[in-house]
């Protein structure tokens, strides 16, 4: 079978955004979003004496954050709160590239 991609399936394929494999898929993968990052363009900042904020910037240049907060400062791991802000900045990748996806697949 013949298979056609949308204008904008081939201009994110030939950009990075997405790959053959995700279009072909129809799903993300972890290592894909994963090579999506801006290597050294992750960045850390301690806010007071409870909360992590954490950066993570794409090799596009978008960027997505995540936070983590403890409710004492006498809890507070600096390890595990940028740990916790960057699970919570890369969920929002899947968010991204999951709509970006989808309207890969689903553009006419």
């Amino acid at each position: 079978m013949i298979k056609f991609l949308s204008a904008l399936a081939i201009a994110c394929i030939n950009s990075g955004l997405l790959s053959q494999k995700e279009l072909d898929d129809k799903k993300l993968s972890q290592d894909f979003l994963e090579s999506q990052i801006d290597e050294g363009k992750t960045t850390y900042t301690k806010i007071g004496d409870r909360l992590m904020h954490c950066t993570i910037t794409t090799k596009t240049g978008f960027v997505v954050t995540g936070e983590a907060v403890c409710a004492s400062a006498d809890n507070f791991d600096e390890k595990t709160g940028q740990a916790i802000a960057y699970d919570n900045a890369f969920e929002k990748l899947w968010q991204v590239y999951g709509f970006l996806l989808h309207q890969a697949l689903n553009a006419g």
